[in-house]
């Protein structure tokens, strides 16, 4: 009996220390399946995180193509209205307009393709006879192009409220206009930035 007994506890031992090995078993994989689930649950979080900081990059970016979009419509308004007035006030002969139009064109970026705003300067000119006609842009005089130039560059500075920091307007190179035209013309811009008074600093030499 004593011998059984002792058989019985040697089995029971085993049994137990075979137990004891599968709990610690056991336990490690609980732990690994712990930590796992606390990565996981860290990657959702950066993930939920990821997702809403690009939804808010989306919405930034909508929101900044719509503002250059704006811009873009109302520096073309800003030219096509002021170059109209200009073409009256200076007065060229068979220059019946001179406008901007924006159209949308399909570029591609990298592997993709989007759409892209263009401005198309279209020139009229009209004959003698009162035919109006497309003409070229490189068929622009050199008189045609400057005041073209500067009446772009007046629309930017209103569009960008540029004399609201910068109340003035730096014109050179008019040499290809009459004087009478350049008289004009700096009249017709001085409504939109401060006029430089007689007494100032000037810069002699650098």
């Amino acid at each position: 009996m004593e011998g059984q007994d002792q058989s019985e506890l040697l089995d029971r031992h085993k049994e137990a220390n075979q137990l004891e090995f599968e709990l610690g078993r056991l336990e490690t994989d609980l732990e690994d399946v712990r930590e796992e689930i606390t990565s996981v649950e860290e990657d959702l979080a950066e993930r939920d995180r990821l997702t809403e900081r690009r939804e808010e990059l989306q919405t930034e970016l909508a929101d900044l193509r719509t503002r250059i979009e704006q811009l873009e419509s109302e520096a073309v308004e800003e030219f096509n209205d002021h170059m109209e007035t200009i073409l009256g006030v200076l007065d060229y002969a068979n220059i019946e307009r001179i406008w901007i139009e924006r159209t949308e064109q399909t570029v591609r970026e990298g592997r993709r393709k989007v759409e892209r705003g263009v401005f198309d300067l279209h020139v009229i000119r009209s004959t003698d006879e009162g035919t109006t006609y497309e003409d070229s842009i490189g068929h622009l005089s050199e008189s045609e192009r400057e005041v073209t130039g500067l009446v772009f560059a007046l629309a930017g500075y209103l569009v960008h409220d540029l004399h609201e920091s910068l109340p003035f307007i730096v014109i050179d190179s008019l040499e290809a206009l009459d004087s009478d035209r350049i008289a004009a013309l700096v009249e017709y811009f001085s409504e939109y930035a401060a006029a430089l008074g007689n007494q100032h600093h000037r810069l002699a030499e650098i």
